[in-house]
């Protein structure tokens, strides 16, 4: 019986011992066959090294050394489409690696070398591009000694679109905005060269927020930021140390490396600034659909819009939330916020520009206008904040606490009744003409006493002074600030025609009425409220409104 069961003993051991060997050392198994295979590439017998490379492989498949090996023995051999085949996917297991040693950095350094060196539809295609750029430079020089500055611009920008490091096409840059400077013009468009944000190094400058117990969710892998929020429910971000300008363009590339939750559920937000509430003002990017290649975001800072493009097609947006979100901005800060997915940034960079201006050269002399009503031009808009002070404005009221109410904060007015007890108006200095269009984009708050009336408005007649009449529209805190820390955007529009006008807010008409002959004026009111304006436009003489 004792023989029996010693003979069972031995042979579980036979066949089960060898199964739970090679299961636990496959890793060791791998070895020896790349350290046989690394004898043999050295007494040049390549053909037998890739067998024993091969092994290695069906042990651990994702090993790049043994990758990189099997590669140069099928480069020997003169096998270049095997040997190409079995650098990028060493180049693409040492890229994915989240912790890289020096040893590895410079593997990718030598097999990046290698690919370069074996592809020869890759070195044709740096090849095509680069004659492409020259070719693309040689217009734009041959434009710009033409004194076509916009044209200029434009190809100047295509180029950097393809190679943002192109030097001749930075320094081509530099000449022409050299050469705005110079002539003092405002009717083109400046482009600063791409500013890197980051390094390639570190973020240890970079503020990062998520819950407290989620320890350092960003980080920096192999020149690459890494962003995991493994918890779906937790948002993390990520904000630039550096101010931003006040217009710019934004890029991000970008990989996804792992989804938590469904793509269609994965929030992804470039954020522009922090609200004068303390909360963020950012825009959401919807991520489904996008795989593990690169990606590139495109941001285009306006005044007053924000658009967005991802992987050169535009991506949609509420218009109206956009708004509200840029109008509420306090302090402006780059950043992106990302919940339920894992993302992989090489290069976040940032471009200066400026939008063109109207020349003042370019309106229409007033005493034109007031001998020959009849001649102007119809539909012809005019600005009447020049997104720098009120010289063009005046207060009606003379108390200080009312003066102070009216102030200019980052290129729009900035209106804070706190202080003062009654109505403040301003009014602007020029009469308008006999018809017009009067336009104002305007956020509204809240009010400063939430016990006391709030009010705001448009002035159509003379000064409350001299006895006069004003369009007013009361301001519910229930239908303009909903308490969410972003604030509620209007377009409020006048018409005039004749002696009827109307009081159109956000496309709706709000009231209709008729005056008689009134004293010439126009300006705003405000009472018990707090509100950013960032345009007021005149159009004289314009079409007939539904």
């Amino acid at each position: 019986m004792r023989n029996r069961i010693l003979l069972c003993s031995v042979l579980l051991v036979i066949f089960t011992s060898p199964t739970a060997i090679l299961a636990e050392d496959d890793s060791d198994l791998a070895n020896v066959y790349y350290q046989s295979g690394m004898s043999l590439f050295k007494q040049n017998k390549y053909d037998e090294a890739a067998e024993k490379f091969n092994k290695a492989l069906s042990y651990k498949k994702e090993s790049p050394q043994v990758l990189f090996r099997l590669g140069e023995c099928y480069e020997k051999v003169n096998e270049t489409k095997k040997a190409i085949d079995n650098y990028r996917l060493c180049q693409k297991y040492l890229k994915q690696q989240k912790t890289t040693s020096k040893e590895d950095d410079q593997l990718l350094t030598q097999v990046c070398r290698c690919i370069d060196k074996l592809d020869l539809n890759g070195a044709e295609f740096r090849k095509t591009k680069n004659d492409y750029l020259a070719g693309l430079l040689e217009i734009a020089n041959y434009c710009f000694s033409k004194k076509c500055q916009r044209f200029t611009l434009r190809l100047v920008q295509n180029a950097l679109e393809i190679d943002e490091s192109n030097k001749a096409a930075q320094a081509l840059l530099a000449k022409i905005d050299k050469n705005i400077a110079a002539s003092g013009s405002s009717a083109q468009i400046t482009v600063g060269p791409p500013q890197e944000l980051f390094n390639g190094k570190d973020i240890k400058n970079w503020q990062q927020g998520a819950a407290e117990y989620v320890k350092r969710p960003w980080d920096v892998t192999g020149g690459r930021i890494i962003g995991d929020s493994k918890d779906p429910k937790i948002s993390i971000a990520l904000f630039c140390p550096d101010k931003p300008p006040d217009e710019y363009i934004l890029t991000i590339k970008f990989k996804i490396l792992k989804y938590y939750l469904d793509p269609a559920k994965v929030l992804f937000v470039v954020m522009h600034g922090r609200t004068n509430r303390g909360s963020y003002a950012g825009h959401p990017i919807k991520l489904s659909g996008l795989n593990n290649e690169e990606n590139e975001l495109k941001v285009v800072r306006y005044p007053d819009k924000i658009k967005l493009t991802l992987n050169g097609k535009n991506v949609e947006q509420d218009e109206e939330k956009a708004k509200s979100a840029i109008m509420s901005i306090e302090t402006p800060q780059v950043g992106i916020s990302v919940m339920g997915a894992a993302i992989s940034i090489r290069k976040i960079t940032i471009q200066e520009f400026k939008e063109p201006t109207k020349s003042k050269t370019a309106e229409p002399e007033k005493s034109v206008q007031s001998k020959k009503p009849a001649s102007a031009k119809k539909g012809l808009v005019k600005e009447l904040f020049n997104g720098r002070d009120l010289n063009d404005w005046t207060l009606a009221n003379s108390e200080t606490s009312i003066r102070n109410c009216w102030t200019i904060r980052q290129g729009k007015i900035d209106v804070n009744t706190k202080g003062a007890e009654n109505r403040t108006v301003l009014f602007y200095n020029d009469p308008p003409p006999p018809n017009y269009k009067l336009t104002i984009l305007v956020s509204i708050e809240q009010p400063i006493d939430n016990k006391k009336e709030s009010r705001m408005g448009i002035v159509y007649g003379s000064p409350p002074i001299v006895p006069g009449r004003g369009a007013d529209m009361n301001i519910e805190v229930s239908s303009i600030y909903f308490g969410d820390g972003s604030a509620k955007s209007e377009k409020l529009e006048l018409v005039k025609k004749g002696s009827q006008y109307q009081l159109i807010r956000d496309g709706d008409l709000f009231r209709e009425f008729s005056e008689g002959n009134l004293p010439a004026a126009i300006g705003l009111f405000a009472q018990n409220t707090r509100m950013t304006i960032s345009s007021i436009t005149m159009e004289d003489n314009p079409a007939n409104e539904k």
